[in-house]
């Protein structure tokens, strides 16, 4: 691996993901929100390509902080991700994303 891009991350609320990044840790939204739904992508899409077949909605987001550290947000619409009784989603989802070969 040459070097790692970005780190995506999966969170319940895009929306409100974004807005803590910028406003708590100083994040700049570089792209998006975007909005994917499999029924109108067609195929082959890069989204079912890396995160496979089951993904049928989700949206997504660039941000990056003042030291160039790069995040993806993911929310995914559906599939959803799973919410246990006290509130705490149970559902994990990385990405490490990178240039070069591995």
């Amino acid at each position: 691996m040459t070097s790692i891009t970005h780190i995506g991350l999966a969170v319940p609320d895009l929306e409100g993901a974004i807005k803590w990044y910028e406003d708590v840790l100083g994040f700049t939204l570089l792209a998006g929100p975007y909005t994917f739904n499999a029924k109108t992508a067609g195929e082959p899409n890069m989204t079912n390509d890396v995160l496979g077949a089951h993904i049928k909605k989700m949206k997504n987001a660039h941000l990056m902080s003042e030291n160039q550290v790069g995040i993806e947000l993911f929310e995914f619409v559906e599939p959803k991700m799973p919410e246990t009784k006290n509130g705490v989603y149970s559902g994990f989802f990385s990405c490490v994303c990178h240039s070069g070969r591995p």
